[in-house]
């Protein structure tokens, strides 16, 4: 599933980012570079709930480029 950062955001300021595994247990989390971005914007502004959104290890793609997709897993550990 590729989220954007309105959904994750609203998640994270009520505290709620577990419901994105409960409702889709099987499901890998996607989010783009732009995306990451944004939330590490809003970290940077003071805004704490960002850290509850990447402890949800998310794929992040860079959709630009060659046609290719680079990825990297964060938050999750194992």
């Amino acid at each position: 599933m590729i989220f954007d950062a309105d959904i994750l955001s609203v998640l994270g300021k009520i505290g709620r980012t577990d419901l994105l595994r409960k409702l889709f247990p099987e499901a890998g989390f996607t989010i783009t570079f732009e995306v990451y971005n944004e939330l590490l914007r809003a970290k940077e502004a003071g805004y704490d709930f960002v850290d509850d959104i990447l402890k949800q290890g998310l794929l992040i793609i860079n959709i630009y480029g060659h046609n290719k997709f680079l990825s990297s897993e964060i938050g999750r550990s194992g």
